[in-house]
Formats: C-alpha cells, structure tokens, sequence
C-alpha cells in the first residue's frame, strides 16, 4: 500500500466585487497534497459527455497536431465527418502541449479547450481562442463539482516546494464570491463512548479458498464524496501534524466556505484509518451517511471507530439483498474468502445468486444536475433484454434510450433533455429506469435551465 498523501485546510472568507472570469474557489494551506483517495475520484474525465466531443454531436472526436513554419497547430476533426473544424496555434502557449479535452465550465454551452505540459495546464475559450486561465509548476488532478450547478470546477496541486490543492471554477458575476484558504483549523476530539445501537453484521461468508471476481466500476458511484446528499461533491482532506502522519479528517464544502464534519483519528485506531478514505455511505439505513476507511473501519458521525474483522478488506459497496441498506463487499486476508458485512436484517441473508446479481447496476447519473446533457452508466452481469428509459415524476414515458440485447459489461448512455419526439423537455426532477431480464433499477436526476 503506498504510503498515503496527506491533506490539511484552513480558512476565511474574502468577498470581492464578481466578475465573469476563472478564479480560486479554494487554495490549502501550504504543504499539502491531495489525499490518495479523493485522487481517483477526480481524474474521471471520461464520465463528461462532451469531454472528448468539441461540437456534441454524440461521436468522440480526434486530435491531429501539425507542424507549419509558424509552429506546430492542433486541429479537432469531427469523429462522423472525418473533417476539421477548429484548429489552435501552440505557439499561444507551448509547441508541447497536449489536448485533454473540452467541458462547458460556464454553463453557457460555450467550449473551454484544456491543454496540459509537464507541469502547466491552459483554459483556452474555443470560440475567440485566448487563454482564460493559466497556471505553472502545478499537478493536474481534474475535474470536480463542489457546488450545486451542472458546471464543473478544475481541481490541481500548485508548487513544488510548497504545495498547496487549489480548486479553480468560472465565476460569472452571479456565483458565490472569491473564497482563499489560510491559517490552521483545529481538529476536535473524537468520540468517547462507542453508539450501542450501531452495529453491522457478517451477512455471507463463501469459506476459504475463494476469489472475487468484479468489476470496481460496478459500485463506483459518482456520489460517493457527497457527505449529507446536497448534490455537490464534498473535499475531505487528510490533516498532518508535527508529530505524527496523519491527526484526522475534515470535510470541507467549498461553495459555502464551511467544514461539515471533522474527525481525529483514535491512536487505536490510526493505522486502518490512515489508509484513506473510501467514501461516505449510509450502511444502517438511518439516513445519515457513514465513513469508511481503509481495509474494515467504519466511523459513525459521532466520531465513533467500528472496526470490522481484522481479517476483512473492503473492496465495494452494493445493497445486494434489497434491503434498502448498502452492503460491504471483500475478502478474507487470511483464508481468501468472499465476505459480505451489512445490517441485521432478520431472515434476510446474501446467496451466491444475490452476490452474481451485484454485477447489474445503475449508476447516478453525470453531471447532475445537468444541462444540456448527462451521461447515464449501466452494468449487466449477463447477456440482457434491457431497457432504458426516462420518465417524468407522474411515471409517463419521456425518451427511451436503449432498447434491446446488450452483452454484459459496462454500458453508457447519453440524455440530451429531449423527448421522443425531439422536443427539449422542462427543467425539473426525472427518472432513468433500467429494466434487464426481470430485474428494474430506478434513479433521480435533476434538469436545470
């Protein structure tokens, strides 16, 4: 296991005169770095619709780069016409550079073009191609949503020597104000007295001698950063101090400027949690989320460590015995054995059937909320019959995006807000229903205008 980055924050909040323009929505406090765990959460690209389609229309394009007397030029070529259509001089910014895709960060469906060298990252605006946003000797980690609209914001490590996470959004004279990181926040302590009537149960076990198969992307879900639901990915950041590697946990909502929950971690219990974070989730069905860390540690918003078996490692997350509560799902270290640890639910148990069934998934949709276009992924565990389809909230029928065979594996599918019969639809709440062989998936998704 490598050894875990470590995060710390602090804050106050200046308020400046908006302007339509890229500026820091957060900056750290020096000497620190982006945690291993939020890491991968935020070099997820692939799950933005028009990441890799300049003009959207539904097919990926392609990248040619050219050399001419006047350096070396970037063109984008339609992926259904084979033909260019927008071309970029690098001599603007580094011969070098590389394109890694488009996004909508304004909200207005005007295309910034992201290019990235070495240690160096250019906003371009695609329609007057100048640079917007610029910054050196940096990181480059992605992209995340850290307020409550469709756009997202762009997320890197600046310095070297000392580093600092800086979450960079577009502003555009309407949005929450500047918001800069300093000074040093104060962990509280940790809970004392353990909550009795929180407890999680071994719900299957296959015995020794066994291997899990699945696909990680089955149980990611996009959402899974988002402590209490608002729709907006919380940052929680890993708090080092001067005498030991990692003191606790802070969870930080950018847009409001707030911490929404902190946690020092127990001496006990420090080794376990200091492997990261693996997201927030609520296992006991109370509504409210728990944290999970490293191999087996549980930690209940009261500050409360619940340690599984020390045997067990998590590796995914999935409700599989439709209980309404998530289930944990890894192995056994010492006996290679499958292990399931959830709620008690009375009779209600996991079977080898229940755990193959985990493979079929609806994944929250991406972005959401969303305009004009989201991305909706879907797992089969076997070759399926399926169906995908959107419905308003009164249950009617609004688009139907996939309908028939499919092989098993991961699938996605894009909704451009229209009808059947290529209408824009309304802003507002809707539905996705998978429907494969008998078993349905639902999910919310919001449209905003």
């Amino acid at each position: 296991m490598n050894r875990l980055i470590i995060l710390a924050f602090c804050g106050w909040m200046l308020s400046t005169p908006l302007r339509a323009e890229f500026v820091e929505q957060f900056r750290s406090a020096p000497n620190r770095r982006i945690a291993k765990t939020v890491r991968n959460v935020l070099i997820n690209y692939e799950n933005i619709p028009e990441f890799r389609d300049m003009n959207r229309n539904g097919v990926r394009d392609r990248i040619r780069f050219r050399n001419t007397e006047n350096g070396v030029v970037l063109g984008v070529f339609d992926g259904l016409a084979r033909a260019p259509y927008w071309w970029f001089p690098l001599s603007l910014v580094s011969d070098l550079a590389e394109m890694l895709g488009f996004c909508d960060f304004k909200g207005n469906s005007q295309v910034s073009v992201l290019l990235y060298q070495d240690h160096r990252f250019w906003i371009i605006d695609a329609e007057t191609k100048t640079v917007e946003y610029s910054a050196e000797n940096v990181q480059l980690f992605g992209l995340v949503n850290v307020d409550q609209d469709p756009q997202p914001e762009i997320a890197f490590v600046a310095g070297s020597d000392i580093r600092q996470v800086v979450v960079v959004g577009w502003q555009d004279g309407v949005g929450f104000a500047q918001s800069v990181q300093s000074g040093t926040a104060m962990l509280s302590d940790a809970g004392t007295a353990m909550n009795a009537e929180y407890s999680l149960t071994l719900k299957y076990n296959s015995g020794p001698g066994h291997s899990l198969a699945f696909d990680p992307e089955t149980y990611e879900r996009i959402n899974d950063l988002d402590l209490d639901d608002d729709g907006a990915m919380d940052i929680p950041l890993l708090v080092g101090t001067e005498s030991t590697d990692v003191a606790g946990l802070f969870v930080r909502d950018i847009g409001a400027g707030t911490i929404k929950w902190q946690f020092q971690f127990p001496d006990e219990h420090r080794d376990d949690l200091s492997r990261g974070l693996n997201g927030f989730f609520d296992l006991n069905n109370d509504g409210e989320k728990e944290a999970l860390f490293g191999y087996h540690s549980v930690v209940t918003r009261d500050g409360n460590v619940h340690t599984l078996d020390d045997n067990f490692q998590m590796l995914a997350v999935a409700d599989l015995d439709n209980d309404g509560a998530d289930d944990l799902v890894g192995i056994g270290l010492a006996d290679s054995s499958v292990q399931v640890w959830g709620i008690p639910s009375g009779t209600t148990s996991i079977t080898e059937t229940e755990l193959m069934a985990a493979g079929f998934a609806l994944h929250q949709n991406y972005p959401n909320p969303f305009n004009p276009e989201t991305a909706i992924r879907y797992q089969l565990s076997v070759v399926s019959d399926v169906d995908l389809s959107i419905y308003n909230v009164n249950g009617q029928l609004i688009r139907t995006l996939v309908q028939g065979v499919r092989p098993a594996g991961m699938h996605q599918a894009y909704w451009d807000g229209l009808n059947n019969a290529g209408q824009r639809v309304a802003s507002g709440p809707y539905l996705y229903r998978l429907e494969a062989d008998g078993q349905v998936l639902t999910r919310r998704m919001l449209l905003l205008k």
